[in-house]
């Protein structure tokens, strides 16, 4: 149980204190964390913000020591045409104090070129702060597979960025567990899990990996030979955002319940 956590996007915007609680009443081991809500938050769930409020950041450290319940990822990273990543400096300073394990970024946008130089600075600005960087890819990133991600990596060269094998990217980029399993270990550094149909269903990609995820078990994607895959010792965060199974915060922990209780039934599988 402590290697599943409950990332962020999952609980739509829930304040950082309500997370962690969240994680602990259901024996998650950790969470991802962002400095400030998503647009999409659920709507009656309150504003905050860790980049603004110090406090509010001293009380998730303690309440992360209390609970057991890590900092797995900072999120909230993204490499973007028309932005610099070290203007994420200060961002990463106040991840680092809160004692996050990992930051997470995407390739945004077509330019391969721009999100290496990118990626390379950004590696850089976390290995100064002692942070892992984990790449996550997608069908519409400017990295769109395992095969691209990982030579990206192996081309940079640096020990402190790693790969977040999101299952649902995972299998929509065409990718195969062989794939996953030839890989070196050591690129390796988190998986997302949930469930999803593995065809295009014809819509927005990304409206679906935002809104539409199934809980695992419900879908179609082969989830025990991706797991099977992966380092035993992993760290898993569960991402399942569905709007319509959650549309306010009170349908939230029958939702998280259902997808941790998903989750380890095929995690024991």
């Amino acid at each position: 149980m402590k290697r599943l956590g409950i990332d962020g996007q999952t609980v739509f915007g829930l304040a950082p204190l309500e997370h962690i609680a969240l994680a602990k009443k259901l024996g998650c081991g950790h969470i991802s964390i962002a400095l400030s809500q998503a647009p999409w938050k659920l709507p009656d769930v309150g504003e905050w913000s860790l980049r603004e409020d110090a406090r509010l950041r001293r009380d998730v450290v303690a309440a992360s020591a209390d609970s057991g319940v890590s900092l797995s990822l900072g999120e909230g990273f993204a490499i973007r045409p028309n932005v610099q990543v070290r203007d994420f400096a200060k961002d990463l300073d106040l991840m680092a104090e809160m004692g996050v394990r990992s930051v997470g970024t995407v390739g945004l946008g077509a330019d391969v070129a721009q999100a290496k130089d990118q990626l390379a600075q950004l590696s850089e600005l976390t290995a100064e702060r002692g942070l892992i960087l984990l790449l996550e890819f997608a069908p519409p990133h400017a990295f769109p597979g395992l095969l691209e991600a990982a030579a990206a990596l192996c081309e940079l060269g640096r020990a402190n960025i790693k790969l977040n094998l999101d299952v649902m990217h995972f299998y929509r980029c065409g990718n195969t567990a062989r794939q996953l399993e030839a890989l070196p270990r050591s690129l390796i550094g988190r998986a997302q899990l949930c469930d999803a149909k593995l065809l295009d269903q014809g819509k927005a990609y990304m409206e679906e990996a935002c809104f539409e995820r199934l809980l695992p078990g419900e879908g179609e994607i082969p989830l025990e030979e991706f797991l099977a895959a992966l380092p035993q010792d992993l760290p898993i965060g569960i991402e399942t955002p569905n709007r319509d199974a959650v549309p306010d915060k009170s349908h939230l922990l029958a939702h998280v319940r259902q997808a941790v209780e998903m989750s380890v039934q095929i995690l024991r599988s």
